[in-house]
């Protein structure tokens, strides 16, 4: 009987030291804010100047609030040379093992923005010339611009009706050799499609209205601030101005 006994006071302690692990778990995992860290770097051999490092720094910050992270830093070291991309999760959000490397992965991936002229039918891949892209029904289209012309693009406000009503629109600012072609391809293509595609699906099909010569175009539509805001993203996110590596990801608990 007193062995019996020892048995069942030793188990019991056993199930106390297990129920109070998971309690400490369960606290853990609803009161704290783990994070993950990404530290990207230019490839071997690149030296970006400052304005290079702002400029990823826009596409960086336009492809996490694609992937939907919203509580994030972005930060540039130019005499480093690197950027640290640090996310915070809230409470009881959990982390995959895996997310740090996914997350450097989304980053540093090289998304294709194409200015393509006309609307061509279904998703679009680049011909092997690298001019033209060729649709689901096998019907080619010149490219008239690409991610590489562009600077930046951001959400802004038109007044119209002598400013009683204001009009969302995205802003897109186009690099000297963008503003080129665009004056050239907007005198040919007004009353036209110039449609805009990122990785081969369609984000907007915009009209022209105008030849643009000063390099800055409106995209406009009666869009929400959400359309806005995300078809300025979709464009910021294409492409980065120097190739970026993964040189370090990790994640942290806080206790």
């Amino acid at each position: 009987m007193k062995l019996s006994k020892s048995i069942c006071i030793i188990a019991a302690a056993l199930c106390l030291v297990i129920a109070l692990s998971s309690c400490k778990d369960f606290i853990r995992e609803a009161t704290m804010g783990d994070n993950i860290s990404v530290t990207l770097e230019p490839e071997s051999g690149v030296s970006p100047s400052s304005s290079d490092y702002d400029q990823a720094v826009t596409v960086i910050k336009a492809r996490m609030n694609g992937l939907g992270y919203k509580n994030y830093t972005v930060k540039p070291n130019s005499v480093e040379k690197n950027i640290v991309v640090t996310v915070t999760y809230g409470k009881n959000e959990k982390i995959g093992a895996d997310q740090p490397e996914k997350l450097a992965s989304q980053l540093t991936a090289k998304s294709e923005l194409l200015f393509v002229e006309g609307l061509p039918s279904g998703s679009v891949s680049k011909l092997f010339t690298g001019n033209e892209v060729i649709d689901e029904l096998g019907n080619e289209y010149p490219i008239a611009l690409t991610g590489a012309d562009v600077s930046n693009a951001q959400l802004g406000i038109s007044s119209k009706n002598n400013g009683i009503d204001n009009e969302l629109r995205v802003d897109v600012t186009f690099n000297a050799q963008g503003a080129a072609k665009l004056a050239e391809v907007t005198k040919r293509l007004i009353g036209q499609t110039l449609s805009i595609w990122l990785d081969g699906k369609l984000v907007s099909a915009p009209t022209v209205n105008s030849t643009i010569t000063e390099g800055h175009a409106i995209i406009s539509g009666d869009f929400t601030a959400d359309e806005a805001t995300d078809l300025a993203d979709q464009i910021n996110s294409s492409a980065l101005p120097f190739t970026l590596i993964s040189r370090e990801s990790s994640k942290s608990e806080r206790l």
